[in-house]
């Protein structure tokens, strides 16, 4: 499953969607998630974006049905077709920055 959510309620609304659309219980695996508006509002700063990781990073490692998940942003500016630079872990010279950090320390 992938979720573009453009803030921590509507990850948890499309999840909820999710396991509602399912008819027999089943293991979750979130293959990309993220925040990103496309366009279709204000894109979250950086300290916004810290803020949603370490939320969601946290409801995910709850929850028993997922049983893993990958935040978007592994790629490279050049590489982000657009979305927010602030939802990337990576610069552009390929370095983990400090979203990146965040996310391998679990969201702390």
């Amino acid at each position: 499953m992938i979720i573009h959510a453009v803030n921590f309620t509507s990850l948890l609304l499309k999840t909820e969607q999710y396991r509602l659309f399912c008819s027999f219980p089943a293991a979750l695996i979130i293959s990309e998630y993220a925040s990103e508006t496309f366009g279709y509002g204000a894109d979250l700063s950086l300290d916004e974006t810290k803020a949603f990781v370490a939320k969601t990073q946290n409801w995910l490692k709850q929850q028993s049905d997922i049983v893993a998940y990958c935040y978007f942003g592994p790629v490279t500016p050049q590489a982000a077709n657009g979305v927010n630079h602030n939802s990337l872990m990576i610069d552009s010279g390929s370095n983990i920055n400090d979203l990146g950090r965040q996310y391998l320390a679990g969201g702390r």
